[in-house]
């Protein structure tokens, strides 16, 4: 029942972003679904007192470590959003090599981070974690993909 909360809190943030601009949909995404996703988590985990203790802090890092990597992404879509439709081969290979180092960046710091938790706490609850961590991230790019139009390839 907690995850289909977590499904239907997220979706109804990640709705409501739709109809914003998208300068202002980044800025709601990267406020209200962060603020969301500790809640989220908090709600779902099922952490005991001595875990939480624990836990909260590496996840405040492991959160920090996330925003540069989040915002840069937020960057190159903006980037590609105002290129696509005269994106050329160079702009296009530039913006996926971003891309695509911003996803290894992202899972550097996942395996990081999974280092720290799993030296401190039982590996159910950082499974459980990195669980809740992808369904968010997820819902957070079927979002992105609804408002991102294909790549037009001019022939």
């Amino acid at each position: 029942m907690k995850f289909l909360s977590i499904i239907f809190l997220a979706l109804l943030y990640i709705s409501s972003f739709a109809q914003d601009k998208t300068s202002e949909w980044s800025d709601l995404l990267k406020t209200n679904v962060q603020k969301e996703s500790k809640k989220l988590i908090e709600q779902n985990l099922d952490l005991t007192k001595a875990q939480a203790k624990i836990f909260w802090p590496i996840y405040d890092e492991y959160d920090a470590a996330l925003l540069e990597i989040t915002n840069e992404r937020l960057k190159n879509i903006s980037d590609y959003m105002v290129n696509y439709k005269s994106l050329d081969n160079t702009k296009a290979e530039q913006l996926l090599r971003t891309a695509l180092e911003l996803d290894q960046r992202k899972l550097n710091v996942q395996n990081e981070y999974y280092d720290k938790l799993i030296a401190v706490l039982p590996s159910t609850i950082v499974g459980k974690f990195f669980q809740l961590d992808q369904y968010i991230e997820l819902l957070i790019q079927l979002q992105r993909s609804e408002n991102i139009p294909l790549i037009q390839i001019n022939n």
